[in-house]
């Protein structure tokens, strides 16, 4: 039975269509999954069921629930809909969760008509274990969290309520494979009893594929598919569904997974001829407060060398990458660049540093400056680092970092508030490559992209690290995606590293039990046959 009809939905921009003629339908209790390309239209189509687009953009069509077409109602009666019973779990949570406001209070807000002031306390708690998040969580504040923390929040605020529709933007692409099973499962109880509907828009074709009863595909705004999902992933009717599996496929085949392909040493680190290590990290720790976050860390990073971090949300993955970037002080240990002491207190020592590496943040967004094109934001390295540099050769420079990162020359006019979560995502990789760093630092880089540009992104820096010898140190979720790419695996758990090896020993003999999780975690859910 159908809960959802969208029929005819268009959303333009003065003279330029985001969406064009889009209608399927959602049953009740169903999984829809929705797929495409980044700045397809596919957050666009989540934000119009619920009418919480930008004021300079036009909705047309029909979204009708039974015999009420959702454009017809007032913005008061929209809001009788909105959170109850249709919610949604935006792709960045930090903008959809009150600075000012606890975890618990966000949850309080969804249970406001459905619980009873004593039962509160409880139905918060349960709200919270229910995504894997302690009690404790409900008292914090959204920046005290973690990314994965955050997002866990935001899903457990959306079901809390547990609404007829529930729209997920991209509800897992800042938590680990353990986590990200554990929500599914929890997605997948919610559509019991056609309790819930869920439209799961997303980047992973094998994770809507297992979750989905029906693929829709849209490209440029437009609908190009709408199939049952296996024959979808088994027999696509258009080219750009084809592409896009075809690119999954080449991640799971990727280079990076051949025993030969790094050589190493009994531990797992890179043999380069006997080189000294571009970045040396030892007995580095973290504690803020009463929270060790990061216990007694050593790495070493060579030229060229391809390293994937992986561990659960809050494991200290992304604080690491934030000290070795000098934004946060480490509580005790030491860096070495080139077998040099590394000090980043003096700012002239971070901006010498900061010319050799650089950092893509897990939230692009936020460290993208609203107020600056794309082309100032992508060329601002050169300005800061290089003296003297012609107006023909930051040109130069400003196409070859777009190229890079699968961008067109035509989008450096744009600004950050109309780009999508993936293009947003893809420009600052763009500005950390301008520069040509001999370290490149990816904080869940790769998350907001399609299977086809995370591969074509992908294989770029594969080969500027061949070829340049630029070493990656990336923070990652995504397992299939750190096989193609990395030439090491650092297993992060709990703030320690529990298991260090060249990737392939990883995938096929991991040694600790947590690590042995996470693979058969990811073989068994989305190593899909061909």
């Amino acid at each position: 039975m159908t809960f959802l009809a969208i029929e005819n939905l268009s959303v333009k921009a003065k003279d330029r269509f985001l969406l064009q003629d889009i209608g399927f339908r959602i049953g009740r209790g169903e999984i829809v999954a929705l797929l495409g390309e980044s700045g397809s239209g596919k957050s666009t189509l989540g934000r119009s069921i619920l009418r919480i687009l930008p004021e300079n953009l036009t909705l047309s069509g029909a979204l009708r629930i039974g015999k009420t077409d959702l454009m017809q109602l007032s913005e008061r009666q929209m809001n009788d809909w909105r959170g109850q019973k249709i919610a949604f779990i935006g792709q960045d949570s930090f903008c959809f969760l009150d600075p000012m406001m606890t975890i618990a209070g966000h949850i309080r807000e969804s249970l406001k008509e459905k619980t009873n002031a004593k039962s509160l306390t409880s139905d918060i708690t349960k709200a919270l274990e229910q995504v894997g998040l302690a009690p404790d969580i409900a008292q914090r504040y959204p920046h005290q969290l973690s990314g994965g923390q955050r997002q866990r929040a935001a899903i457990a605020m959306a079901l809390a309520a547990k609404p007829a529709l529930l729209i997920a933007d991209e509800p897992s692409s800042a938590l680990d494979m353990l986590t990200e099973a554990q929500i599914m499962a929890i997605f997948e109880k919610a559509t019991e009893n056609r309790q819930t509907a869920i439209l799961l828009i997303s980047h992973n074709p094998a994770l809507a594929v297992r979750m989905a009863e029906r693929i829709v595909v849209l490209k440029e705004g437009r609908l190009v598919s709408k199939m049952a999902s296996r024959r979808w992933w088994s027999n696509p009717a258009d080219d750009y569904s084809r592409a896009i599996i075809h690119s999954y496929h080449q991640i799971l085949s990727g280079v990076s997974n051949r025993q030969d392909n790094q050589p190493s040493s009994k531990d797992g680190r890179a043999v380069t001829n006997n080189s000294p290590p571009l970045l040396r990290l030892q007995n580095l720790s973290y504690q803020e407060k009463d929270d060790h976050r990061l216990h007694d860390i050593s790495l070493e990073i060579y030229k060229g060398e391809r390293i994937a971090i992986i561990g659960e949300s809050g494991a200290g993955k992304s604080t690491l990458l934030k000290l070795i970037s000098g934004l946060l002080p480490a509580s005790s240990g030491e860096f070495f660049w080139k077998n040099q002491p590394l000090s980043l207190k003096k700012k002239q020592a971070r901006s010498a540093f900061y010319q050799k590496a650089q950092m893509v943040f897990q939230d692009p967004n936020s460290s993208l400056d609203p107020a600056w094109t794309v082309e100032k934001i992508v060329t601002e390295p050169l300005a800061l680092y290089q003296k003297k540099i012609s107006p023909e050769e930051q040109q130069q420079a400003l196409q070859s970092a777009l190229n890079k990162a699968a961008l067109s020359l035509d989008l450096r006019h744009r600004y950050p508030a109309t780009l999508s979560g993936g293009q947003g995502q893809r420009v600052a990789i763009a500005r950390a490559l301008v520069n040509n760093p001999d370290l490149l630092l990816l904080d869940e880089a790769f998350s907001a992209l399609d299977s086809v540009n995370r591969v074509e992104i992908g294989k770029k820096l594969i080969a500027l690290s061949e070829q340049a010898k630029m070493a990656c140190l990336l923070v990652t979720h995504d397992l299939a995606f750190a096989r193609f790419f990395a030439t090491r695996l650092v297993i992060l758990h709990k703030g320690h590293v529990i298991e260090e090896n060249n990737t392939y020993s990883i995938f096929t003999k991991p040694n600790q039990p947590y690590t042995q999780r996470l693979i058969e975690i990811w073989q068994k859910n989305y190593n899909l046959p061909a």
